[in-house]
């Protein structure tokens, strides 16, 4: 810190990254290494009460917290490569089974995580890499749909605008299979969108910021899993807002 700065006190970062009372705006270039390993778009995940699953790009580590809050490092293992670059990291989650199912480069991973208490030692299994849609797609979000199941939303340009998209999957723990139901277009032209599950067959989808900047409005969306495909419901718009994290 700079100064004194207490609780509760509006703080922004200087250019050295130290906190400083006051508002402010700062662009920073964080690198962070582990092992040796240069960790860049890391999400985190729990698997139960003391599992804590990590991946970056390249790849995906488990580690056991106790409730002391002691760490024990287990596994790190590469994830897949696409097209010769490491599979770049967008999000993870957590399914039932002790399975994270993670999303990045326009696929996604399902992943089994063990720890055996006896030998005090984390394992990780990656599953088989599925491509959700076949045109590179940009900023996918996913969250889950009950124990086994999720839903993603993600959109793509055809050279004529952008087309957001969504579709819902489920994995079979043993296997570590993925299945895909059918890809839904819900809309055109909006770049910030999120996602929340609801249940085991609704989700809800949001948007804002239209490419021609005249939309100032937040847009949510209920879907609904119907089958092998998805109904997206009408807009209920929140007016005039500017907040883009949704969820």
């Amino acid at each position: 810190m700079v100064g004194e700065v207490n609780v509760g006190d509006v703080v922004s970062l200087n250019d050295k990254g130290m906190i400083q009372k006051g508002e402010g705006t700062t662009i920073t270039k964080n690198k962070l290494l582990w092992k040796g390993k240069s960790m860049s778009h890391v999400y985190s995940t729990n698997v139960g009460s003391n599992i804590l699953v990590i991946a970056y790009d390249g790849y995906v580590s488990v580690n056991y917290i106790s409730d002391d809050g002691d760490v024990t490092e287990g596994e790190t293992v590469p994830l897949p490569s696409i097209e010769g670059y490491p599979l770049s990291v967008d999000d993870l989650i957590t399914l039932d089974n002790k399975v994270v199912v993670l999303i990045g480069s326009t696929n996604l991973l399902p992943i089994s995580v063990s720890w055996d208490e006896a030998s005090n030692s984390g394992k990780i299994v990656p599953g088989d890499l599925v491509r959700f849609t076949e045109p590179a797609s940009y900023q996918p979000v996913i969250d889950t749909l009950g124990e086994r199941c999720f839903a993603i939303g993600y959109f793509y340009s055809t050279g004529h605008g952008i087309k957001m998209s969504t579709r819902t999957g489920c994995v079979d723990a043993p296997s570590l299979k993925i299945t895909l139901n059918d890809e839904v277009i819900y809309s055109d032209d909006y770049t910030f969108h999120g996602i929340a599950g609801l249940s085991e067959t609704k989700y809800v989808l949001a948007k804002s910021g239209s490419l021609d900047g005249k939309d100032k409005d937040i847009h949510f969306q209920l879907a609904t899993v119907n089958g092998t495909s998805v109904i997206v419901d009408k807009e209920v718009t929140l007016q005039n807002r500017s907040s883009f994290g949704f969820f």
